[in-house]
């Protein structure tokens, strides 16, 4: 499952140490008016970057994440949380986070970053497991790459009295 990644992007891994507040603001934008954040609200770019340490702390051992950044202007414009986790059982592959800017959408990127996911993980990996809420504008996109819906959960809270 690869793709062509349009010529003036490039797909890399990143630092986190050194991209954590560009890769926060990406992923605040790119979720921006969508069900993410009509079910959590918006993140604070602290929320967002302690999130997605806890993600790559998870998949410290085997990481598949990557940025695209566009050529000309040396932006972040892309976002892929992946790996395996550290404890995984099932060795399966997870995409726990994709995000692309508003203003990137429509040419291939988030297809490019699955199919590297996918690729990358295949002969250590059984299957890929992507997180999505019901509702996603992207769900067609993953339905159309050969994701299918998995088992149904809820989440549950106990109020205090």
């Amino acid at each position: 499952l690869k793709y062509d990644l349009p010529d003036n992007f490039v797909c890399r891994p990143f630092d986190i140490n050194k991209e954590s507040e560009e890769i926060a603001n990406v992923m605040i934008k790119g979720y921006e008016g969508g069900i993410c954040d009509e079910i959590n609200g918006a993140a604070s770019q602290k929320e967002a970057i302690d999130d997605m340490i806890h993600v790559l702390n998870i998949y410290s051992h085997n990481n598949f994440s990557r940025v695209i950044v566009e050529k000309t202007t040396n932006k972040i414009v892309a976002v892929c949380l992946a790996g395996i986790g550290k404890d995984c059982t099932h060795n399966y592959s997870e995409i726990a986070d994709l995000c692309v800017l508003p203003e990137f959408r429509g040419i291939g990127l988030a297809k490019y970053l699955i199919g590297s996911v996918i690729t990358d993980t295949h002969d250590i990996s059984p299957f890929v497991k992507l997180f999505v809420y019901v509702g996603n504008n992207a769900e067609y996109l993953y339905h159309k790459m050969g994701f299918i819906a998995g088992p149904q959960f809820t989440n549950m809270t106990k109020r205090s009295k």
